[in-house]
C-alpha cells in the first residue's frame, strides 16, 4: 500500500506536534487490518511518517487501539526507498500541488509524495504488477489513467467519475 497520509492519532515531525488534514486515518489501518487477517503480507511503500510518534509513545488510543496498532506494527516499513517483489498494489493517488511537493526547490516544506509515487508506479508498471490506484480527492486525471493504465481505479463515491467518456 502506498500511503501518504498518517495512521497514529497524532503526527510529528522532526520532534514537533504536526497538524495536517488527514481524514484516511479513521480507515486506511483497517485496509491493513483485513489484509493482514486474509493472511496477505503487507507492505507501507511510502515513508512511514508515523514513526518518530510511534517510538515516543503509545499512538493508537483514540479507537481500536489494538486493532490499529496490530495493523501498524504487523506492515514491513520500506522506508520510501525499498519496492519489493509484490502481486498488487494500492496506492493512495496524489497529485502536484506547487508549493508542496513541486515547483519547491530545496524549501523545507517539501513532502516527497508525488516523486516517490511516480518511482512506485514506474517500477511495478514495469514489472507488470496489479496496479489498484485509490482516487479518494478525484484527482486523477484522463492522462493519468492513460499513462498508468491501472488494473482498476476505487473512487469512493456515489457517481463515480468516468474520464474515458470526456
Amino acid at each position: 500500500m502506498s500511503l501518504w497520509g498518517f495512521l497514529a492519532d497524532r503526527k510529528m515531525k522532526d520532534g514537533v506536534e504536526v497538524s495536517t488534514p488527514d481524514g484516511n486515518v479513521t480507515y486506511s489501518w483497517s485496509i491493513l487490518h483485513e489484509a493482514q487477517q486474509r493472511g496477505w503480507e503487507t507492505y507501507l511503500l511510502q515513508e512511514d511518517r508515523d514513526k518518530e510518534f510511534v517510538k515516543s509513545v503509545y499512538s493508537f488510543i483514540s479507537f481500536s487501539p489494538e486493532l490499529r496498532d496490530d495493523a501498524y506494527n504487523n506492515c514491513h516499513q520500506t522506508n520510501g526507498t525499498d519496492l519489493p517483489d509484490l502481486d498488487v498494489i494500492l496506492i493512495e493517488w496524489r497529485w502536484p500541488i506547487p508549493g508542496r511537493n513541486c515547483e519547491i526547490g530545496d524549501d523545507q516544506d517539501f513532502q516527497p509524495d508525488l516523486e516517490r509515487q511516480t518511482e512506485i508506479l514506474e517500477h511495478y508498471k514495469n514489472k507488470k504488477t496489479r496496479i489498484v490506484i485509490w482516487d479518494l480527492d478525484h484527482k486523477l486525471t484522463l492522462e493519468d489513467e492513460v499513462k498508468w493504465s491501472p488494473d482498476a481505479i476505487f473512487e469512493t463515491s456515489v457517481n463515480p467519475l468516468d474520464l474515458g467518456n470526456k
